[in-house]
Formats: C-alpha cells, structure tokens, sequence
C-alpha cells in the first residue's frame, strides 16, 4: 500500500481500527468493572446517579469513544475533500475509486455516525440497550456506507452494500426486549434481503452483457449496447435495489415501522448515514455505467424511472406523514419524502451533469444535519422513565425548555425548506437546476409537496409552543446528558452555517 493510498482510505481505517480496538478492550476489561473509555470521562449526566453506576458510566464510555473515531474521521475527510491533498482520482486494486465525490461521502457518514453515537449514551442506558455491541456494529456499518461511496466495481458494490445493510439490521433490532423493535429489525432484513437479491441479479445481467465488473470498463461496454431488453432490465433491476436502500415510493414499506422500532440513535443513523451512502453509490453508478444514449434520457432512461419515482415519493411520504401521532413514525415518512426530493437532483444529473451532482451532495448535508438535531431532541425527552415519541408528549415542551424547543423547531423549518436554514437553499438549487434545464413541472411538484409538508412540521412547533399538557398526564422532559446537547449543538451550527454561508460546500 502506497502512502497516497494510505492517505486516501485513512478516514475507513481509522473507524475500522477504532471498532475493532473497542471490541477487544471491552471484552478485556468488562469483568474488572472497568470501561474502555474511562479516559474520556469528562463529561457525566448530571441529576440523580443511576443504581448502576458501572454499567452506565460504561455506556457513556463507550459513546465517547466510537463518536471521537468516528469524528476524527470526518475531520480528516472534510481537510482530503478542502484540501485536494489527494491530487485527484486515486484507484485502488480496480474496486475502490477515492475522488472528490467518495472524500464528501465519507465526510458525511462518519459525521451522521459521530452525531448518532454521541445522542446514544444516556438513550441506550435508559432502554437498556447497551450491552457493548452497539458503538462497534454502528462503526462498522459506517466503515461499509464509505466504502460504498468509493465503490467503483459490482463486487465491491455488492460486498460494501451488505456489509453497510447488515449492520443496520442488528441496530433495528438492538432492542431486544421490545417487540416492536424485533417486528421493525425483522421487516427490514426479509424485504433487504429481497432487495439485495433483486439488484444482484441487475448487476448479473449487466456482466453478462460487457464481461467486465468495473464501473468505468462496463459504462464503456454499455455506450453502444443501445436499448437491448437485458440491458434495460439489469439497469432497471439495480434501481430497484438501490430505490429500497434510499426509501423511494413503492419501495418504502419497511421504513416507519424499522424508525419506529429502532433505538433513536440507531433510527438517526439509518435515516443519515444509510441514506448518503446509497444516494452517493447512485451518482457513480448513472454517472459513470449508465450514461450513453437511451439508458439515460428519455422515454425508456433511468431520469424517466426516476422521475416517476420521485413524484410519487415526495407525494406519498408528505401525504402518509399528515396523519401520524408517533414523531419517528412522522420522521420516517419526512424522511421518505426527502428521498423524492433528492431524486429530482439526480434526474436533473443526465442534463446538467456535476452542477446537479452538487446539489445533491449539499442537500444530502442539510438533510443530515437537520435530521440528525431533530433525533437528537427525540432521544433526550423521556416521558415517565420511557421514550417521548407520541406528538402529544411534547405539549409546552418549548414553554418549559425554550432553548430545545428553539432548536427543535429550527431543525424543522430547516427541513420544511424554511430560509435562512440549510434545508431552504438545499430545495434551491435542487429545484431550480430542475427549472433550468427544462424540468419544471417536477420542481413545481416538489414545490407543491413541500407546502404540503408545512403542515406536519409547523403542527409540532404548534404543540411545543401553543398546545398545554393535560393535567395529570405525563410530559416529555429533556435528560441532562452532555453528550446529546453536544450533538445538538454541532447540528445546530451546521444547519445555520449551511444556510448563511453554503458557497464552500457546493465546489
């Protein structure tokens, strides 16, 4: 291994040493009573000392831990993607391509990662979660997603999207003792695996047709295939696939019931994390393999799969999102419909090329950190010593918690697509890249699915701020935990910095 490819895949190796160091030093000193970050103690939960104290102070540990990796990750991503150190595209063994579009993904899953790993700590306590295997699964996961943003072979495809699906089944079902979480973990894995073997035998026809397993070699070998039916199934058969990782209508069944079930944090990590790498995987798969011709553009091209796609994502998850009590039920569908949102910057891509390919990675940013906040607040509140995720439980939260609930709402109006926030400039430039290169009735679509949307978001700021809790009843109270205002904050700073200032991450 050469130094600049040493230097390229830093950030996945640093998490994947990182995961495997915790696994081994846990399992070393759980039985002393010791924890594997005991050197990281500097911030504690304030208020009432729970009866375990080991147990918990471990768990905090733990946390600290894999969200410093996971964070010194992100930083040495983001300082590769400002500061072309790299000089260019760096191939390794014809499987993985380390460019500017891998440097950004890996950027944002190890951020979604760290944010995830730091609102886990006090959460995992109090659901009684955490028995050590948490923080390793959710960096490996995360080791998966950034390899599957650098993808640029079938096999490594393949084997990067597995890994990275494999880990956020077990963090669906982390909740052992929960039914809900078992019915959520086990939907998500039978209808993954159903996916996965959809889009293998896609990425099967597509070698039958080249002989060839490279990205770059197989767009090559497809440019002058023209619209043979094999072809056309293989890439319609990999969309599939790939619409099931990214939530797209009709292939979205096993999302609010897998966020539903899941820990918070691990629902945070799925919504971000999960769907960055897929999105990310889906630029260098139309961008590079199918490109030419009628594989692309209209009538038979995947922007018309798309498009369709989008208009009925976008639609479906703002319309189911109307009706729901259970806020990670309502984020989940929020979340659905964001996915619409994005696909029509990647339709946009077969016109406009890598200026919609901004678009997308800086929505893909506003979304995650927006997101990330908004699962930040959900893990803090509990009600009556369990989670506080019924609407209704947040009745005057922002009253008698003014700063939370500020944040909170500012996470939503940023998803709602409110300026001066990151969610507003992110619809921007996804909607009129659209308009500019002839594509304005889906930007007028998206516009009208995102009025839609007004109501659920601004309908939870109404409960926070003008609805009174029923007498007797109990209400969502905020947990005094440093590490979830931690991760509040940092997405707080990026959702208002994305906004304010957007021009350096739109290169």
């Amino acid at each position: 291994m050469t130094l600049t490819t040493f230097i390229a895949l830093s950030p996945i190796l640093i998490i994947a040493a990182g995961a495997v160091a915790m696994i081994f030093v846990d399992a070393l000193l759980q039985k002393s009573g010791k924890t594997a970050g005991s050197l990281f103690r500097s911030i504690h939960t304030k208020g009432e000392p729970p009866v375990d104290e080991i147990s918990y102070a471990s768990s905090i540990d733990r946390a600290l831990v894999s969200a410093t990796i996971l964070g010194a990750a992100a930083i040495v991503s983001a300082v590769l993607w400002f500061g072309g150190q790299l000089g260019g595209v760096i191939e390794i063994g014809g499987a993985l391509q380390v460019d500017k579009l891998a440097l950004f993904g890996f950027m944002l899953c190890a951020l979604g990662g760290s944010l995830a790993s730091l609102m886990s700590s006090h959460h995992l306590y109090e659901i009684k979660a955490d028995e050590g295997q948490f923080h390793p699964v959710l960096m490996l996961a995360t080791c998966g997603a950034m390899l599957l943003c650098a993808s640029s072979s079938f096999i490594m495809f393949f084997l990067a999207l597995e890994t990275m699906s494999l880990g956020a089944y077990i963090l669906t079902g982390m909740r052992r003792a929960s039914p809900r979480s078992t019915e959520g973990a086990m939907k998500y894995f039978l209808m993954g695996a159903f996916a996965s073997a959809i889009l293998l035998y896609g990425l099967a026809l597509l070698y039958g047709e080249t002989g060839v397993s490279s990205f770059e070699a197989m767009g090559k070998g497809l440019a002058g295939a023209g619209a043979k039916p094999l072809v056309m199934l293989g890439g319609v058969l990999v969309l599939v696939g790939l619409a099931f990782k990214v939530s797209a209508v009709p292939f979205h069944m096993w999302t609010p019931d897998a966020y539903q079930g899941a820990p918070t944090p691990a629902t945070s990590f799925m919504a971000a994390v999960v769907k960055t790498a897929a999105f990310v995987v889906m630029l260098r798969f139309l961008s590079v393999v199918l490109t030419g011709g009628i594989l692309a553009g209209p009538p038979f091209g995947w922007a018309s799969v798309l498009a369709v796609l989008a208009v009925l994502t976008m639609f479906w998850g703002n319309m189911a999102a109307l009706k729901q009590k259970n806020i990670k039920r309502m984020l989940a569908f929020s979340s659905i419909a964001h996915a619409g949102y994005i696909l029509i910057g990647v339709v946009t891509m077969h016109k406009a090329g890598e200026a919609a390919m901004a678009g997308v990675l800086y929505y893909l940013f506003a979304y995650l950190a927006a997101n990330a906040g908004a699962f930040a607040i959900v893990c803090s509140a509990v009600k009556g010593g369990s989670e506080a995720t019924d609407i209704d439980d947040y009745r005057g939260f922002g009253r008698r918690h003014p700063l939370l609930g500020a944040a909170m709402g500012i996470f939503l109006l940023s998803m709602l697509g409110m300026p001066p926030l990151a969610g507003f400039f992110g619809k921007l430039y996804i909607f009129a890249s659209a308009v500019e290169h002839g594509l304005w009735l889906l930007a007028v679509l998206g516009m009208i699915a995102s009025v839609v949307s007004a109501y659920y978001y601004i309908g939870v700021i109404v409960v926070m701020f003008m609805r009174e809790s029923e007498e007797g009843k109990p209400v969502a109270v905020p947990v005094r935990s440093g590490q979830i205002i931690a991760a509040i904050l940092v997405a707080l700073i990026l959702v208002l910095q994305l906004g304010l200032y957007p021009t350096p991450w739109l290169r």
